[in-house]
Order: structure tokens, then C-alpha cells, then sequence
């Protein structure tokens, strides 16, 4: 349990990377439009 915390902590800057980059591709994508 506390080895996947601290996972968790450890992947959490790359999935907050990920969800922000993400955010801003599809909002390119919806202003293209």
C-alpha cells in the first residue's frame, strides 16, 4: 500500500504534466474549429 503511494507520488507530476498538456491540445484544437 505504501509502495503504491508512493508511486503515485512519483507519477503524479507526469500525469499532471500529461492532463495539462493534454487540456491545452484539445483546447487548440476546439479554437481551430
Amino acid at each position: 500500500m505504501a509502495v503504491t503511494f508512493l508511486l503515485l507520488q512519483v507519477s503524479d507530476n507526469y500525469v499532471l504534466s500529461f492532463l495539462i498538456y493534454y487540456l491545452c491540445f484539445t483546447c487548440n484544437l476546439s479554437m481551430a474549429w
